[in-house]
């Protein structure tokens, strides 16, 4: 039985003594009772018990009124007969709710609803509430950028090509694994720790985990007093922007850019320095205000996935040191590089204390993980320790102890093997089919992590794209949220294939393409030829840059 919603749990014998029903009638009613029929359909919450599935919907079906007071209950007998389960569960069902003083047994009668129930609940009579318009919240709410959400990733089972991300790839992910690291972490000895208060630090075993053998892949040093553990690395830039952004602060960003990031600075009244992307990466300013904070995303850029060259890391760096300015450094998939090794973090190129580096296992693993940390000088890593300790406190201590049993077992290496491989596949195989569907439409080929960004034809809207895909069960992003400054943003595309099934890229592009020729063509629109793709489009590749 899936789960139970109780809608009329008066047994028939009940109605019958209320109303003098003859034996014959009652009996009638018994086996006809329509009410009967529609007792249990709601489904039950995720690894709930039956029993605890039957006490939830009675309780909860008892303070809504549905049940009133004094009525009396279906016997255990009858009640586990009409639902096909063992008369045990009902009765402990009852038992419960008689602990809690929702029903009380009568010898030789039954179960009945307790009297007064409802007057100690914190149900109000309509009534009772007091005259008056209910708030209008927008009076209460501080002025603030307009934050949109991401209403895709929640929409993406709907679709049969799902382009979008924000589930774990469960062809290569090691649940077995994942379990058993979790099992241990619960144990009595993997307890021990976590079960504390963690606000003034953070589980020592993950720090040691990410310090010798997650951050040295990318060439970086860091001692336990420099490392935050995070809710993700969303958490870790809104800690960082609360921390360093005062009205007016200069932010240069890059143009596209990461949406989430850009609404933190906007919010804490950052003035945006907009960094065009080109084939190269972020342009660079040729001077920036004092005390300015950059934002980049050098890995693999989001969202174009373009590398920053050393050549411009190195004038980043020196630009920064220049103006006693930070860097955050926000490495969006470092691990996920297909080619040769990827060049090394701002952080391990930095010798004078300017960046501050953010990473996530969230996008490796798995969204729902909600794990990053920051690395950054000590002395900011305890303000945003102090800061973390108003919103949260700090994140679960059982998921950190079982990140870092992940990680000291192997299993994190093995995995990232895994996922690079089935990646890679996947991005061959989605620049193949690009290619033969949409020959017109621009792209770079992905050096690495798990999207690619489009540029359509001059003459088609995106957007509306995207509206007549969904009727042909294609699911994508368009571009216009990661733009800042003014420019054809209708133009752009990003297609995420982190989870997408191999075997469903060439037909989800080829109901794409079909969706664009559907759609009418604009003859008013001006051509564009950003610098993203001036060379590096589809129809003119140039070879990846070497870090030496």
């Amino acid at each position: 039985m899936a789960g139970w919603c109780v809608l009329v749990l008066i047994e028939p014998d009940s109605i019958g003594q209320i109303h003098g029903e003859s034996d014959v009638s009652k009996q009638k009613r018994h086996e006809n009772h329509p009410d009967w029929t529609q007792l249990l359909h709601a489904p039950a919450a995720a690894n709930v018990s039956l029993q605890g599935t039957l006490k939830m919907n009675l309780a909860q079906a008892i303070l809504d009124g549905h049940i009133p007071e004094g009525a009396r209950l279906p016997s255990t007998r009858f009640l586990a007969k009409l639902l096909g389960v063992a008369r045990i569960t009902v009765g402990l069902a009852y038992e419960a709710l008689e602990d809690q003083g929702l029903i009380v047994a009568r010898k030789r009668s039954g179960h009945y609803v307790a009297d007064g129930v409802r007057d100690n609940s914190a149900v109000a009579k309509p009534d009772e509430a007091g005259p008056g318009a209910a708030p209008v919240w927008s009076f209460y709410f501080s002025p603030t950028q307009d934050i949109p959400g991401n209403k895709l990733a929640s929409s993406r089972q709907k679709y049969r090509y799902s382009f979008v991300g924000g589930d774990v790839d469960r062809s290569v992910f090691p649940f077995a694994e994942w379990r058993e690291c979790s099992r241990l972490a619960q144990s009595t000895q993997g307890s021990e720790y976590w079960v504390k208060d963690l606000a003034e630090g953070d589980d020592p075993f993950l720090l040691d985990q990410i310090r010798e053998r997650v951050l040295p892949r990318r060439g970086i040093t860091a001692e336990p007093n420099e490392i935050l553990i995070t809710m993700g690395s969303q958490m870790a830039l809104y800690l960082l922007a609360e921390v360093l952004i005062q009205p007016n602060t200069t932010v240069a960003f890059e143009d596209p850019g990461r949406p989430e990031a850009r609404h933190l600075f906007l919010r804490r009244g950052g003035r945006l320095l907009p960094l065009p992307v080109d084939a190269l990466g972020a342009e660079l300013p040729v001077e920036i205000s004092p005390h300015s904070t950059i934002y980049v995303t050098p890995g693999h850029q989001e969202p174009t996935g373009i590398a920053l060259t050393l050549q411009r890391r190195q004038e980043l760096l020196s630009l920064a040191h220049r103006h006693q300015s930070l860097i955050v450094e926000d490495d969006v998939e470092p691990e996920m590089h297909f080619g040769e090794a990827a060049d090394p973090a701002l952080r391990a190129m930095d010798r004078s204390g300017h960046v501050i580096y953010t990473d996530s296992f969230s996008s490796t693993l798995a969204p729902g993980l909600r794990l990053g940390y920051i690395v950054a000088h000590p002395a900011l890593i305890e303000r945003l320790r102090q800061l973390r300790s108003l919103v949260l406190r700090h994140p679960p201590g059982n998921n950190q102890r079982a990140l870092a049993l992940f990680i000291a077992h192997g299993h994190y290496e093995r995995y990232l093997k895994r996922r690079r491989v089935a990646l890679k596949l996947r991005a061959e195989q989605i620049t193949t089919s690009l290619r033969h569907h949409l020959p017109e439409w621009e792209f770079r080929t992905p050096e690495g992590g798990s999207s690619i960004w489009l540029q359509s034809r001059p003459d088609e809207d995106v957007n509306t794209i995207k509206l007549r895909a969904r009727k042909e069960g294609v699911l994508f992003e368009s571009g216009d949220a990661y733009f800042h400054t003014s420019s054809p943003r209708s133009s752009f595309a990003r297609l995420n294939y982190s989870t997408i099934d191999l075997d469903l890229i060439d037909p989800g592009i080829a109901a794409l393409a079909l969706a664009a020729s559907k759609t009418p063509k604009s003859s008013s629109r001006d051509a564009f030829s950003p610098k993203t793709f001036s060379a590096t489009s589809s129809k003119a590749q140039v070879a990846p840059h070497s870090a030496s």
